[in-house]
């Protein structure tokens, strides 16, 4: 039986024989597919993308940050966050704000920015303090370029009291 999410289209054809126009994953796998696709495939991955979680959710605007509790495994509600830009030998304050509980800031939806260099600083220190832990980062930054003022860009960081790590996400 194969392993993974997707069957081998090969499983129908007898053992030791794989059909004609079947073809090698991308990305590595030595697993194949057919040319035109697998139906329950396809029904799969569109029933994975209508069921996108909150971080999908979030990518109607020019940009959006979400935070994510890597405690608890959830979406981290009430984390301060101030979004600044680079100019002229220092960092401008553009907007403060806090995450809601899909852990996403809302209030950055009709901010658009031109290209260049920001950062999100994230108050981990305050999330942390409110939940009784202490936190080895008080404040968690995030520094990224935006290239193309027309793309929305997505950057959410995994906070822990001990780690964090991010993501960047151009859509």
């Amino acid at each position: 039986m194969p392993t993974g999410i997707f069957p081998s289209p090969d499983a129908h054809a007898p053992r030791g024989e794989v059909e004609p126009d079947a073809r090698p994953m991308p990305h590595g796998s030595s697993r194949t597919y057919r040319a035109g696709g697998d139906r329950g495939a396809i029904a799969t991955m569109l029933e994975m993308s209508v069921s996108a979680g909150p971080a999908d959710r979030c990518l109607d605007m020019s940009i959006t940050a979400q935070a994510l509790d890597g405690v608890y495994g959830r979406s981290a509600a009430g984390v301060r966050a101030r979004l600044e830009r680079d100019g002229n030998g220092g960092w401008l304050d553009l907007a403060d704000a806090e995450t809601d509980s899909d852990g996403c800031i809302s209030e950055w939806r009709d901010k658009r920015l031109e290209r260049g260099l920001y950062r999100i600083r994230f108050d981990s220190d305050y999330y942390f303090v409110g939940l009784g832990l202490n936190a080895a980062y008080p404040e968690i930054i995030v520094t990224f370029r935006m290239q193309d003022d027309t793309d929305a860009y997505q950057i959410q960081v995994m906070l822990s009291p001990y780690s964090y790590s991010t993501h960047f996400r151009i859509a």
